[in-house]
């Protein structure tokens, strides 16, 4: 049978793992036995576990008191081995031995060593299914087992794992570190990390002992990650009404991680920028993104290690659920933060990517692990965000509580299904929940609903019609119906105000007489853009919109405006010309998110869409419509000021420097790097990343030199990673071919953090400038840099070609026939398409934009200079 079907037998069970393994950061190969107490279900004189990469160099188990030698057959396209005895193993109980050694990965799952300069320590990353590359194991999550680590390693270190320290002896010159036993876990949460970490002094949060930890220098930079987790985790502890499930929890920043963090139990991993900060240094978008993983990660302990998917097509059970409690807690401790809206902009990415053809439904057949790593995606995690926030506003914040709390009672220490989730959340409501869910989850892709209004008998009705939408117009008109139950919440403005209305769509076509004594005005039928769904306007529906709602509707329901319009477009649906009307009709726009959302998109405009004989023109249209907003800001921050003030300074300087070519920014940006480079906690933090990223346009291999020698300074003082990150966010936009080409080279060497390299690279890849060379480069050294990469940063960077020129289509395609990623296989599906998509649209679009910046904005804003005179450098 080969990897993709094979599922483990289920006549034994684990109970218990003990784990001995011997790893030091100055070997390559580490060496281990592991001890498994088994319950043996069903007579058979074979036993298959998961083992990849090791070699077993002795296997026995003991009945009775007996021990008994087992020949090991090793499946190598299972990723397993299978024992065979001299006699039929009988119901009962039975211990496994099995001594082993392996080797370090090059990439950063299994068990690897991670490097960030100076800085090296042992790391594992088993989810989804690595764990058996450490030790021999039944790494399926419906195996729970009690999991207990001896590590024997190099005197003077600190190792962490699941469980609590008991004692720490030299033996023969090795430190041996002893633990605890876990309660049952799956085996894709085990840890273990080495290296020359520092610990906070432990504090109590309920019955948990919390610490964190980072490398040695950056201890002081955990306060913030303190603050959160005592915040959230005791929050949690009252939502689920059930306490905190483990012995410990250690959250650790480790100098390299592929996935960003991992929710292992009692010891959760970071990558050093999503658990480290400098107070006063940081910038509001990154302490927001810090929290909010945090929190995803805490939430973990119930959805996720408590109760456990019981096969990885339920992955969004533990990833959807831990984004939905991570918003909902940090919007509940700091709602001036307006977390939510930050996850409209990666609601609106999920919207994106499930218009393509190649989507896939939130609850997807899982058949191989390659296939569960690429579950990893916007998909399950921030469409089943969505959903499950549609969810609780239609059944009720109390009801959605009380249903998740029977789920999480109902199945502690156990594994659950969807179906088990819907039970639970019926019961607490009273409604079939299954069924009004159903369409969501278990159907890839989402309505569009196309919105008029018309009059009868002096009533207004709202007209809605459902149908599956498509980043394709012809794939709309291919597609079988679909019809999804949409809650829906209007938002009617009339001359006494705005009022709302609840609707349960469930058919194909609705009509809504609107609930409002004067004369309707205009209708928004997603109110906060909660619904996971796009609207299409018609002309007149769209333009009263706009002319008399426009301001009353929220920044996230402005946002979304935008968004759906950009969609229409892409699709086909609409023109780019009604696209830049709405733009215009933004002119005024002081939101900081808003803000945000139309420099995303006229960034893609810039990209994609204009024709460089229009890119002059579209360059002065941007300095026109917000050269002017930028003025009124200035570059030096006003004492007191908002973050949110803060950061819409950064997006206006952003947009006008990458895309309106304004030399008074550039310039600007150019002095104020200088400065930056020479005291950086003493540069605004939420535009210190912007001004770095805009100087390096006009950038030379000189420049690159100064950048990177900050960097380094920056990386030996142990700077928090944001102020080491600002140079290496800016490589990407480094324009100059020479240039381009020395940054390649530091993506061979060491130069640069592991975790980081597809940071880099990806954005490289859609750039204008530096996409072609970049992928010259890639497909010229793919061999040494794809295990470099990590299986997940993987999968992101074949995604990523999708960005590049459509040209290259045939080149993409027929480079990865020949090398194919088998976690990447729907990411590249999904870049060939958004290639052809991009073709498309360019067709369409590109002549009609070029006209209507010809009539529409005939008249050009000159670049004027925005030195400041209070910079001094």
């Amino acid at each position: 049978m080969s990897a993709s079907g094979f599922r483990l037998p289920r006549h034994a069970k684990p109970l218990s793992y003990d784990i001995d393994l011997d790893v030091s950061l100055r070997r390559p190969r580490f060496s281990g036995q592991v001890t498994i107490a088994l319950q043996v279900l069903a007579p058979k004189d074979t036993v298959t576990l998961h083992a990849r990469d090791l070699a077993i160099q002795r296997a026995s188990a003991t009945v009775r008191g007996r021990t008994v030698p087992a020949a090991v057959e090793v499946l190598g396209a299972q990723q397993a081995i299978t024992l065979r005895f001299p006699k039929v193993l009988a119901r009962g109980k039975t211990t496994l031995r099995l001594q082993f050694t392996g080797v370090l990965s090059p990439s950063m799952h299994g068990l690897y060593l991670a490097k960030d300069g100076a800085d090296t320590a042992i790391v594992s990353q088993c989810e989804a299914a690595d764990a058996r590359a450490i030790f021999p194991c039944f790494d399926e999550p419906d195996f729970k087992a009690r999991l207990r680590w001896l590590i024997r390693t190099d005197p003077g270190l600190t190792v962490v794992t699941n469980g609590v320290a008991t004692s720490v002896r030299t033996v023969a010159g090795r430190a041996v570190h002893r633990f605890k036993p876990t309660r049952v876990i799956s085996t894709y949460l085990a840890a273990v990390t080495i290296g020359r970490y520092r610990a906070t002094k432990p504090i109590q949060i309920g019955a948990a002992r919390y610490r964190t930890l980072a490398v040695a220098g950056k201890e002081k930079q955990t306060e913030f990650a303190a603050a959160v987790t005592r915040q959230v985790l005791p929050w949690y502890q009252r939502y689920f009404k059930a306490r905190y499930p483990y012995q410990k929890l250690d959250q650790v920043a480790v100098p390299g991680f592929d996935a960003g963090a991992m929710e292992n139990v009692g010891a959760v991993f970071y990558r050093q920028n999503l658990l480290l900060m400098q107070a006063g240094a940081t910038s509001w978008h990154a302490q927001k993104r810090i929290a909010e993983v945090i929190a995803h990660e805490l939430a973990h302990m119930w959805f996720g290690n408590l109760v456990t998917m019981r096969w990885w097509d339920d992955l969004w059970l533990n990833e959807a659920f831990a984004s939905f409690m991570a918003y909902k807690a940090i919007d509940l401790w700091k709602p001036e933060w307006r977390i939510w809206d930050d996850f409209l902009e990666a609601s609106h990415s999920a919207l994106s990517a499930d218009a393509l053809d190649n989507t896939h439904p939130i609850y997807a057949a899982v058949k191989s692990p390659a296939e569960a790593t690429e579950l990893f995606d916007v998909i399950t995690y921030e469409k089943g965000c969505a959903v499950l926030r549609m969810a609780e506003r239609y059944l009720g914040e109390e009801v959605f509580k009380d249903g998740l709390r029977r789920y999480v009672a109902t199945h502690a220490d156990a594994n659950a299904r969807g179906a088990d989730l819907w039970a639970a959340l019926a019961a607490a409501s009273k409604q079939p929940v299954a069924r009004l869910m159903r369409s969501w989850i278990e159907e890839p892709g989402f309505p569009l609903l196309s919105v008029s209004m018309r009059k009868r008998d002096g009533k207004t009705l709202l007209h809605l019609r459902q149908r599956r939408f498509f980043a394709n117009r012809e794939a709309m008109a291919k597609s079988p119906e679909q019809c999804w139950h949409i809650p829906i919440v209007i938002r009617v403005g009339t001359a006494d105000g705005v009022h709302t209305q609840r609707l349960l769509m469930t058919t194909p076509e609705a009509q809504v007489p609107l609930d409002a004594e004067l004369p309707v005005a205009w209708c928004y039928p997603n109110a906060d853009a909660a619904g996971f769904y796009r609207m299409h306007f018609d002309d007149e529906t769209l333009a009263r919109l706009l002319e008399h709602g426009l301001r009353s509707l929220s920044p996230a329901e402005r946002m979304s405006v935008v968004e759906d319009q950009w969609a229409l477009v892409k699709n086909g649906l609409a023109d780019i010309g009604r696209f830049m009307d709405v733009v215009q009709s933004l002119a005024a726009e002081r939101d900081h998110m808003v803000t945000r959302t139309l420099a995303m998109r006229i960034g893609s405009l810039d990209d994609y869409v204009v024709r460089e004989q229009d890119r002059p023109r579209f360059a002065a249209f941007v300095r026109r419509m917000f050269g002017p907003q930028l003025d009124e800001l200035r570059f030096e921050p006003l004492p007191d000021e908002s973050p949110a003030v803060a950061v819409r300074r950064a997006v206006l300087a952003q947009l006008l420097g990458r895309v309106g070519r304004d030399p008074g920014v550039i310039g600007e940006a150019k002095r104020r790097q200088i400065a930056e480079a020479k005291n950086p906690t003493a540069a605004e933090p939420n535009l210190a990343g912007t001004i770095v990223q805009i100087a390096a346009l006009e950038g030379d291999r000189r420049l690159l030199a100064s950048y990177l020698a900050t960097y380094n300074a920056r990386r030996r003082a142990r700077m928090s990673p944001e102020l080491q990150s600002r140079y290496i966010a800016a490589l990407s936009w480094f324009e100059d071919l020479p240039t381009v080409k020395q940054i390649h080279r530091l993506v061979l060497d060491d130069t640069l953090p592991q975790d980081q390299l597809r940071l880099v690279l990806a954005p490289m890849l859609g750039s204008r400038q530096s996409g072609r060379d970049t992928w010259t480069f890639l497909k010229t050294h793919w061999t040494a840099l794809a295990p470099k990469v990590g299986a997940m940063g993987l999968a992101r960077l074949v995604e990523a070609t999708g960005g590049l020129p459509v040209d290259l289509y045939d080149d993409v395609a027929a480079f990865f026939a020949v090398h194919p990623v088998e976690e990447a296989t729907r990411a590249l599906k999904k870049a060939l398409e958004s290639m052809r998509l991009r073709r498309e649209l360019c067709r369409r679009e590109a002549a009609r934009l070029g006209e209507w910046l010809q009539t529409a904005a005939p008249k050009s804003r000159a670049p004027t200079p925005r030195e400041d005179p209070t910079l001094v450098v």
